[in-house]
C-alpha cells in the first residue's frame, strides 16, 4: 500500500511569502507615512508655544523679542533671552509679516497681524493667522 504525503508545494510557498511580504511593505509604509506627518504637526505646534512663550518673555522683561526661522529650527532672540528650538528639518516655517520674514514681539506684547505657515513637501500647508485680542495673542489655525 503506497502511502502518499501532502504538502506544500514551492509554488504555493512563494505566493504565499509574496503575499506577506506585500502586506509587510504597505504596513511599514504606512507607519513611516503617520511618522513623518506626526513630526510635521509637532513643528507646528511647537513653533506657535515658542511664539507664545515669547510673548510673556517679552512683556515679563519689557524687551522686544525677534523669532526668526532657520532651518531645521527657529532662532527666538531677546536682550537677556536667547533659544534655538529644533523642528523638523523637512518642515519650513514662513512668518508673513512686515519685517522681513521675522515675527517681532515689541516690549509691551504687541505682535503685528500676520500669519505663520508651515510647509511640507507631501502635506498640505498649515497657516496660524496672527492676531491680538484684548492684549492676548490669538493664534487660530486654518488647514488649506
Amino acid at each position: 500500500m503506497k502511502r502518499q504525503v501532502s504538502a506544500f508545494t514551492l509554488l504555493e510557498t512563494m505566493i504565499s511569502l509574496v503575499i506577506t511580504a506585500l502586506v509587510l511593505t504597505l504596513g511599514t509604509m504606512t507607519l513611516s507615512y503617520y511618522q513623518e506627518r506626526l513630526a510635521f504637526t509637532n513643528s507646528a505646534k511647537t513653533v506657535v508655544m515658542a511664539v507664545e512663550q515669547a510673548m510673556r518673555v517679552a512683556t515679563i522683561n519689557q524687551h522686544a523679542v525677534v523669532i526668526t526661522p532657520l532651518t531645521g529650527a527657529i532662532q527666538v532672540r531677546g536682550i537677556d533671552y536667547h533659544r534655538q528650538i529644533k523642528i523638523d528639518p523637512k518642515t519650513r516655517v514662513e512668518f508673513s509679516t512686515h519685517q522681513h520674514g521675522t515675527l517681532v514681539i515689541t516690549s509691551s506684547g504687541y505682535v503685528a497681524p500676520g500669519a505663520i505657515t508651515f510647509i511640507h513637501k507631501h502635506f498640505s500647508p498649515i497657516t496660524y493667522n496672527i492676531q491680538m485680542n484684548w492684549g492676548r495673542i490669538s493664534l487660530d489655525e486654518t488647514t488649506r
